[in-house]
């Protein structure tokens, strides 16, 4: 028997192993196995089983090895959940194993004690025992509540007792209070790996394995009816037509275009209730931490039972609790950030894609994937319906309902009595400043103060971190700039640090330029650290707080921080894009933009698109209680600009034009299918002599007049932690195949070895 593996490498070739007889009977697609590569082993999942080696096999047969081991586990990769991770692996370019090793909680990768249930013999305990426990971390405890046990301790024979490794175990059993210990308490008693190995080989201890221990509870909810306005009725009724279980034609995505406050939440609760009384399962994806807090209250004030949360802040241990609670239920509702999209959920009848347009459902790491589009894939391989919803839908989303692939539904205007807030904007050109915050015009802080003395609250919005980007040279102009990045350090007050912001190098507070050696250094620019400092100094008789990725490190402070400003206990709240999304901050009176330019300048065709929709965000956090008169000002430099003009105005179809006409002659998404292949080395020299022969082994292989391929550019950040990066930009029709043209050209022919050891990266739809 032969099998091909998917290791959690970058490597489009299949890797095929024999498979001894005595484990042929383990041997299962979704399987995990336990193979060698090189010198070392890894853990992989059985994708295909064949008899014989396959014809498109390329290596010496000779050099085919054995597999050492299969994990007889009580539960494996379900094949048809295989072929949704194979299909993005497939279309977002990179490995099925590193795709496996991203969408599965690493707690549940088979471990020491799984692999032993699965052979049968002294000899094969005693090859494989030692390479697991050099290899692995040393710990047999599984999250799921694996342990170690005493084995035959009573029939020990006198012979036995004499050993020094019986009498290390006497005293260690002696100190126990129960039966059961992990391999950690035998280390932390000071018992190595070796005497562990030997007293599994010797059956002097044996591992209770326990996957079964997750009995999910049943699922229930309240039947509590939402009072829905006239126009969030006529949305829940279209979207009932679509969940109805005689509804026979194909489910089109919903895309819910509703300014902010309209009240979307309530739909995507109305059709939740729907799904689970259906006993289906529904996923609500969200683009930030900071937000399934406050939807998870407000599911849990119609739901009763089992709502899984997912996001990076979850435990380990919880997030395997969480994944076979959802592997094991008929139907479940889970809420969370795009990891979410991978749980192994059954029965599925609803995605929910709250604010689509947000660039956070896009992953910046291997694989990178979009988890919006892998929403509308899971919801059309499951026949279940897929919702987005947004108050600036992103473009491609827009052109999708355009084109009729999606179906366009609409909320005007918020629930009544709430109204939008009013928008002024503020010609930072000419405008006298306050004196102490030299970034505020002066009506901006009069305006502060005004709101402040009403009782409200102010919002801040400014999308920088730190205290001040940059340390300059006055005497010979030099900014101090990261050592393994072509970026300046942004200082950091409170860690008393200068850090770079995409490697975490750090250093201390210099007095002396490193270039010219002058003590002329100059902090030049803001954070959201140095807005707090100053308003402290500006307001002193009022509570102000900051919510950035450094103040919020912790998930558990920030429900405690956003439960707190909605109990008004602060009075000004200075954030980055965190607050900017979705939250509902009832007594907010007033929201300030000090440079709504800030990120509109930048190498991205989606910047000006960017910029508007992070307007609209942070505008629509204010004014949303009943009756609440609410002001958003906007400081800027180019007040006629389509993106400031159209958050201006609030005018979505504004903006649209203009953004659809750039594009259109610019040639970009949607009007094209964008590629960029990433190239990068340590040696500079080396990166651009690969870049070039990339791009001319490509240009020689894509000879259609529909595809555009650039030459090969220095990327926005040139050189990133040591290494130099460069750009080729791919254009081709919307629908052209480019993954399998790459797929053939760059990962299966023998001229792949033009990229040397160079790194690349290739994103699909970046």
């Amino acid at each position: 028997m032969i099998i091909a593996v998917a290791l959690p490498i970058p490597s489009f070739d299949p890797f095929y192993y024999l498979v001894p007889s005595n484990l042929q009977k383990f041997a299962k697609i979704g399987s995990y196995a336990l193979v060698p590569l090189r010198k070392n082993s890894t853990v992989g999942v059985i994708t295909k089983i064949y008899k014989q080696l396959p014809s498109d096999f390329r290596q010496d047969k000779a050099k085919v090895k054995e597999i050492i081991s299969i994990a007889k586990l009580s539960y494996q990769i379900d094949p048809d959940y295989l072929h949704f991770l194979s299909w993005i692996a497939n279309y977002y370019l990179c490995s099925l194993g590193e795709v496996i090793h991203s969408a599965i909680p690493k707690s549940l990768m088979p471990d020491i004690a799984d692999f032993i249930t699965a052979t049968s013999s002294l000899n094969q305990l005693n090859y494989e025992i030692p390479i697991l426990l050099e290899k692995r971390k040393p710990n047999l405890l599984l999250a799921s509540g694996d342990c170690l046990l005493f084995n035959n301790w009573d029939d020990l024979s006198t012979k036995e007792l004499k050993s020094s490794l019986i009498q290390k175990l006497t005293k260690f059993k002696t100190s126990l209070t129960g039966d059961s210990f992990s391999i950690n308490q035998l280390i932390d008693f000071k018992i190595g790996l070796i005497s562990i190995k030997n007293a599994l080989v010797r059956n002097y201890l044996s591992i209770n394995i326990d996957k079964n221990r997750f009995i999910p509870q049943k699922y229930k909810f309240i039947k509590t009816d939402l009072v829905l306005t006239k126009d969030q009725t006529k949305i829940c009724d279209e979207i009932f037509k679509y969940i109805d279980p005689n509804w026979e034609k194909p489910k089109l995505p919903i895309l819910i275009h509703g300014v902010t406050g309209s009240g979307k939440t309530e739909i995507y609760i109305e059709a939740t209730k729907k799904v689970l009384a259906q006993g289906k399962s529904a996923l609500i994806l969200l683009p930030e931490i900071a937000l399934t807090p406050q939807t998870l209250n407000r599911f849990a004030q119609y739901f009763i039972g089992d709502i899984i949360v997912q996001h990076s802040k979850i435990s380990p241990k919880q997030k395997e609790i969480n994944w076979l609670i959802t592997l094991k239920s008929t139907h479940s509702l889970i809420i969370g950030t795009r990891s979410a999209i991978f749980y192994p959920i059954n029965n599925l009848g609803l995605v929910v894609v709250d604010e689509e347009h947000d660039p956070s459902f896009k992953q910046q790491e291997r694989p990178f994937y979009h988890a919006r589009d892998l929403a509308i894939l899971l919801a059309k391989r499951g026949n279940a319906l897929a919702i987005l919803g947004s108050a600036t839908p992103s473009i491609e989303s827009f052109n999708n309902a355009k084109q009729n692939r999606y179906l366009l539904l609409t909320l005007k205007t918020r629930p009544t009595k709430v109204s939008l807030p009013q928008i002024e904007l503020v010609k930072l050109k000419n405008t006298p400043r306050h004196s102490r915050l030299f970034y505020l015009a002066q009506v901006a802080v009069d305006k502060i103060t005004e709101t402040l003395q009403n009782n409200k609250q102010v919002l801040i919005f400014f999308n920088r971190r730190g205290y001040a980007p940059i340390l300059s040279c006055t005497k010979c102009g030099e900014t101090v700039c990261c050592n393994n990045c072509s970026v300046p350090l942004t200082w950091h007050l409170a860690a008393g640090k200068f850090i770079c912001h995409h490697c975490d190098y750090h250093i201390k507070y210099i007095s002396f330029c490193p270039h010219c050696r002058a003590t002329s250094l100059k902090l030049i620019g803001i954070g959201t650290e140095r807005i707090e400092v100053d308003l402290r100094d500006c307001f002193s008789n009022y509570r102000v707080l900051r919510m950035d990725s450094d103040a919020m490190a912790k998930h558990i402070v920030l429900s405690e921080t956003l439960l707190a400003i909605k109990n008004q206990k602060y009075d000004i709240i200075i954030g980055t894009q965190m607050i900017a999304k979705g939250h509902d901050f009832p007594n907010v009176g007033l929201v300030v933009v000090p440079l709504a330019d800030l990120d509109m300048n930048i190498s991205d065709f989606r910047a000006s698109e960017r910029t508007f929709q992070l307007l609209n965000q942070v505008a629509g956090r204010a004014g949303r209680a009943s009756g609440t008169k609410s002001v958003t000002l906007i400081q800027t430099y180019n007040p006629n600009h389509p993106a400031i003009k159209g958050a201006l105005e609030q005018d979505f179809e504004l903006f649209l034009a203009y953004e659809f006409q750039k594009r259109a002659t610019l040639q970009e998404p949607p009007f094209v299918k964008l590629t960029i292949i990433t190239i990068n080395d340590l040696q500079e020299k080396r990166a651009h002599d690969t870049a070039i022969k990339l791009f001319n082994y490509l240009a020689n292989k894509l000879k259609s007049s529909h595809i555009k391929l650039e030459e090969p550019v220095a990327t926005a950040i040139y050189q990133k932690n040591n290494r130099f990066n460069l750009e080729i930009k791919i254009k081709t029709p919307p629908r052209y195949p480019v993954n399998d043209f790459l797929k053939k050209y760059l990962w299966q022919n023998k001229d792949r070895h033009i990229i040397g050891t160079s790194r690349l990266l290739i994103k699909i739809d970046p």
